[in-house]
């Protein structure tokens, strides 16, 4: 199939039909394929493709053809929507696993698909899947979701197919996603026949969807309660270390706090009158610490009587306060002295730690930026200091149940920050399949360029007409027998013909054709006969298309007396005639026609003209606007279809389709003008009578085989212009 594109004289749209014919053959459920705007199927079982593209290549072939298949799969694979989810993640991953069960039941049915499948998919993998899910990562928990909806498309189709050939390239975090998360269903997945096991995977990978989200939130939160208590650490080391230089600058010399510690009795040195007055409302037994009178500046006193052991801390050189010892210990002489006090200052760590663990909570209620875990591994979490609460916001100091909860991750939050998460995937227009962004790329074609195209989803409202009484139809019939007058008798002269006598030749009985016998003298074969048939009459097939349209609605009355009058002479020369109104609602759309073509039959091919024939002949009560063309494509595939060799089309119109919205319009005439042409290629004639218009409008679409007429001239003017037609 791929191979037609190596003629050069193909051009797109042959390279359509192609396909259309090709998908329809291998239908077996009366699937039609019909140009439309974008790709799409309808409930009436009608795939619409858009136009192939000018630059067409075997790529685009593959893809077109693939897309018309797959439609054809949901067909194929009886596909229910009418069960898909409300919610738009789980309808999105619903519809990417229907796409892989009706691929696979439709294989079983035609195995020669495979190789365009496998080229569909391996296209598909270079152009744009390998890079998104190459490049999926944690950090980005959206896109890692769609790349996995893609991967277990491509993956689980590989599988199927039987193809080692398609390679697809998952990121490390994308490839620990679906081995934790969905491996454990591959294989149902690959083997899933019915509609109801795919809505049961569907619900179940949804879920699955979700602990990934939950988990992802819940190792952040860790994490960032790490960086939050890294962040405190690193600003209370730097505060011991700045209070323990100011204090040995002001008590002159360390050998002297040295003995202070050891007496446990010594004053600190005072910085302001506001460290005098908080040291003197401290136990007379305590030495104040230059980290506590940090926390008196910051409105947070160390309640819990550890001073003795802060002091003593900080009777250690400068090495000892820069070090990350939780126990406060050194190997200096002076630190030695003081071990009774460091008791003292674990109890106070340990409530400082405490109180860590309720800021990392509080600020857990918000979202920051991912840490690497890594970063503060080595970081010992004893050394953590309330003095650090003085960097957050007042809003997240940390509450008296936060306290109670301690450092654990409240799961009502993480489920709040997943379900904000899945609205965002809802609203996200990435997809979770392969098929969208291919349609996506089929779809992307310029609106200008396409033809008239009509919904597949409209079903066109044909029907017979109604009728009058039996006097009304003869009043009319007269008054269209009086309008051609004496002339229109002679117009069945002009749809029959007699043929030429003709012989036959090579015949194996009749008359010897002494010709051929001296010509053939070697010849054993019995072929040397000839046979002369007779003329005979050759009738055409006529068939009358009649504008309904508001535009004609001064004429209408007389135009259906021509016709009336017209059918009854021919019917009278036995010439098989059929005679069909059309006129078509307000439409909505700029790209194709979305509500249906009102198309009248008044008479077809199998009817005589007499009874209801006759008494159809009335103008219609509805009149709205023209369209010609639907009109024409529904007749010719009629007319065509008759033996009768000469096939006519009159159309009595006023020469001017219309529709109600401007760029549909002028496709319509544009498309009218070129279907025409291939009638006349086809070997039908159209001939356009317009009554009481002006002849360019006519000219515009029939060139020079139409006739403008008036009420007097009708059957001279229409006898003497189809006589020169249909005798060239």
């Amino acid at each position: 199939m791929v191979s037609i594109l190596s003629n050069p004289k193909l051009c797109p749209r042959t390279l359509t039909d192609h396909v259309q014919q090709l998908i329809s053959l291998m239908s077996s459920k009366s699937i039609k394929v019909k140009v439309g705007p974008y790709a799409c199927i309808s409930a009436n079982h009608t795939v619409s493709l858009p136009p192939m593209p000018a630059d067409a290549t075997e790529k685009d072939f593959v893809r077109y053809f693939h897309l018309g298949t797959h439609e054809q799969a949901h067909i194929y694979g009886e596909s229910d929507f009418t069960r898909i989810a409300k919610n738009k993640i789980l309808a999105k991953l619903e519809n990417a696993l229907e796409d892989i069960r009706c691929e696979q039941l439709q294989e079983v049915e035609y195995p020669g698909l495979i190789s365009y499948r496998i080229r569909f998919y391996q296209d598909a993998l270079v152009d744009f899947v390998n890079p998104e899910l190459s490049a999926a990562s944690y950090c980005d928990i959206i896109n890692l979701i769609h790349a996995l909806g893609k991967y277990i498309i491509t993956k689980v189709r590989a599988i199927q197919l039987d193809a080692p050939t398609l390679v697809v390239t998952p990121s490390a975090d994308l490839s620990k996603a679906y081995y934790t998360h969905v491996s454990d269903l591959e294989l149902k997945i690959v083997n899933m026949k019915t509609s109801d096991e795919m809505y049961t995977l569907s619900s179940i990978i949804f879920d699955r969807f979700k602990d990934l989200l939950r988990e992802e939130m819940e190792k952040r939160a860790k994490e960032q309660q790490k960086n939050q208590q890294k962040q405190k650490q690193e600003a209370k080391n730097d505060n011991e270390e700045s209070d323990s230089q100011e204090g040995g600058e002001e008590s002159g010399d360390e050998s002297d706090q040295s003995e202070s510690g050891k007496a446990g009795k010594g004053k600190r040195p005072e910085k302001d009158d506001d460290d005098g007055e908080d040291s003197d409302q401290e136990d007379s037994s305590d030495s104040t610490d230059p980290d506590t009178d940090s926390d008196a500046d910051d409105g947070k006193d160390n309640e819990d009587g550890s001073s003795e052991g802060e002091a003593g801390e900080d009777s250690g050189d400068d090495e000892a306060t820069e070090e990350d010892d939780p126990s406060g210990s050194s190997d200096d002489t002076e630190d030695d002295d003081s071990g009774p006090e460091q008791q003292g200052d674990g109890d106070s760590d340990e409530d400082s730690h405490s109180k860590d663990e309720v800021d990392g909570d509080s600020d857990n209620d918000r979202t920051s930026d991912v840490v690497d875990p890594s970063d503060s591994d080595s970081d010992d979490s004893d050394n953590r200091d309330s003095d650090a609460d003085d960097s957050l916001p007042e809003d997240d100091e940390p509450t008296a149940r936060q306290s109670d909860r301690g450092s654990k991750i409240d799961p009502k939050e993480i489920e709040r920050i997943v379900e904000q998460l899945i609205e965002e995937l809802c609203e996200s227009e990435d997809a979770l399949d392969v098929m969208t962004d291919i349609k996506e790329k089929v779809n992307s074609v310029d609106t200008s360029s396409l033809p008239y195209m009509v919904d597949p989803s409209v079903v066109e409202y044909v029907h017979f007409g109604k009728e009058a009484t039996e006097m009304e139809g003869a009043l009319i019939r007269n008054e269209g027998l009086k309008m051609l007058g004496p002339k229109g008798a002679q117009l069945t002269q002009l749809f029959i013909s007699q043929t030429k006598p003709r012989t036959l030749y090579n015949r194996t009985s009749g008359n010897l054709d002494v010709v051929a016998f001296a010509n053939d003298h070697l010849d054993n074969r019995d072929d040397l006969f000839s046979d002369k048939l007779g003329a005979k009459l050759d009738k055409a097939a006529v068939t009358f298309m009649i504008d309904n349209s508001s535009s004609m609605r001064g004429t209408i009355a007389k135009v259906y007396s021509i016709l009336s009058g017209t059918l009854s002479i021919l019917s009278k020369a036995c010439i098989p005639t059929e005679a069909v109104g059309y006129t078509v609602d307000s439409n909505h759309s700029d790209l194709w026609r979305d509500v249906p073509a009102h198309l009248t039959i008044i008479k077809d091919f199998r009817e005589t003209y007499s009874g209801k024939v006759l008494r159809r002949c009335i103008a219609p009560t509805y009149m709205g606007n023209t369209n010609d063309l639907d009109c024409l494509r529904f007749c010719v595939p009629r007319l065509w279809a008759r033996p009768e060799k000469k096939k006519v089309i009159i159309v009595l119109c006023d020469g001017e389709p219309t529709m109600s919205t401007p760029g549909l319009q002028d496709r319509l005439q544009q498309s009218y003008k070129e279907y025409i042409q291939i009638c006349r290629k086809a070997g039908i004639t159209v001939f356009g009578i317009g009554l009481e218009v002006q002849p360019d409008k006519l000219e515009n679409y029939f060139g020079n085989d139409c006739v403008s007429v008036s009420s007097s001239n009708v059957g001279d003017a229409i006898l003497s212009k189809l006589t020169k037609i249909l005798n060239k």
